[in-house]
């Protein structure tokens, strides 16, 4: 079934988010076929783990594949295919950003950012408020949320709980 609609459907109305989800479905559904012929590799977390291709949150995706270019070649061909097949959605470049290990050479990392047409970034940025990349010193990262929720108990504002009437 394609849905054609009248109108363009706005980020924030209530019916855009459910759709973006049913949208992406066929997003991670390409990623997911080109996994298991394998023409892409995601990543894993530690020896063991299942591989991990792509994050979906909201209207957000991470994906994940190996530094080399025949597997950004597959990504772009992914994201057209999502963007003129699927969704009709295009995909905002000036807003996408690629993160590279800092095992892979320069020479590299510029072929595949030009194949992407999208900017690196070094890993540093916030998303969600939250920082996008936890390094081995995971006491500066995880002393910076215990600072934030501590910041949110004692200045933020209290609420009721609906359940039992306590102050939280």
């Amino acid at each position: 079934m394609t849905v054609f609609p009248g109108r363009d459907l706005r980020q924030g109305y209530p019916l855009s988010l459910y759709l973006f989800i049913i949208c992406v479905e066929g997003l991670s559904s390409l990623i997911r076929e080109a996994e298991v012929s394998e023409t892409i590799s995601g990543t894993s977390i530690c020896c063991g783990a299942p591989p991990v291709s792509d994050l979906l949150f909201a209207d957000n995706c991470f994906l994940f594949f190996k530094a080399k270019e025949g597997q950004a070649q597959v990504m772009k061909y992914i994201r057209n295919t999502y963007e003129t097949v699927l969704s009709g959605q295009a995909i905002s470049l000036p807003k996408s950003e690629i993160f590279y290990s800092r095992n892979v050479p320069n020479a590299l990392k510029n072929s595949i950012t030009n194949i992407l047409a999208v900017r690196a970034v070094l890993g540093t940025d916030k998303y969600l408020g939250m920082p996008s990349m936890i390094g081995r010193d995971r006491t500066a990262t995880f002393a910076y949320i215990m600072g934030r929720v501590w910041q949110k108990l004692t200045h933020g504002v209290a609420s009721v709980c609906p359940m039992q009437g306590a102050r939280l």
